[in-house]
C-alpha cells in the first residue's frame, strides 16, 4: 500500500521517521526483521533509501533500475565519509581501525576516505575471494567487523 502525503502536509518520510535529505545516524533504533516467504518489490516496498557513494556505480544503477521497474521512490541520503585515521577504536572495538586501513588500501584510491561503497566492495570480496581474508579467521567474523566499521562511519563520519 502506498502512502500519499496530504496536500500541505509535512515532508514525506520513509515510514521510520527519516525525512529525505536529512542525515540518518540511527544505529540502534530500528527494527530488524526476518521475512519467511516471498517479497514482492512492487507491493511490499514503500521506498528505498541508498547511500550516495553508490551513485555512478553498477550497484547504484541496479538500485535505480529496481525503483523504476517496481514503482517505488529511490532516495539518496546525504551519506558519510571518514578518514581512516579518525576510526575510533573505542566505539566498536580495536579490530576496526586496522580493518579500515586494510579496506582502504585494498579497495580505495590514494587519498580516499571510507564510505559505504568501499565497505560494500570489501564485504563482497569476503564472499567472492575468501582466501584474501583467510588470515582474519571465519568469514562471518570479518563480515561482522565490516558491519561494525559501517557503524563507526555512520556515527562519526562527515556528511558528503
Amino acid at each position: 500500500m502506498r502512502r500519499e502525503p496530504a496536500p500541505g502536509s509535512a515532508p514525506a518520510t520513509s515510514g521510520c521517521g527519516w525525512t529525505p535529505g536529512e542525515p540518518a545516524r540511527s544505529l540502534d533504533d530500528y527494527v530488524e526483521a526476518q521475512i519467511h516467504g516471498g517479497v514482492d518489490l512492487g507491493r511490499d516496498v514503500e521506498a528505498l533509501v541508498a547511500d550516495p557513494s553508490f551513485r555512478g556505480t553498477a550497484c547504484g544503477a541496479a538500485l535505480v533500475g529496481l525503483a523504476r521497474r517496481y514503482g517505488f521512490p529511490l532516495h539518496w541520503h546525504r551519506g558519510f565519509v571518514l578518514p581512516v585515521d579518525r576510526i575510533d577504536p573505542e566505539f566498536r572495538g580495536p579490530a576496526i581501525p586496522p580493518l579500515a586501513a586494510r579496506v582502504l588500501a585494498g579497495f580505495g584510491r590514494p587519498g580516499a576516505r571510507v564510505d559505504a561503497a568501499l565497505i560494500g566492495r570489501a564485504a563482497a570480496s569476503v564472499v567472492t575471494e575468501p582466501g584474501r581474508w583467510a588470515d582474519r579467521g571465519p568469514a562471518a567474523v570479518t563480515l561482522q567487523h565490516l558491519k561494525q566499521l559501517w557503524h563507526v562511519l555512520v556515527r562519526f563520519g562527515e556528511a558528503y
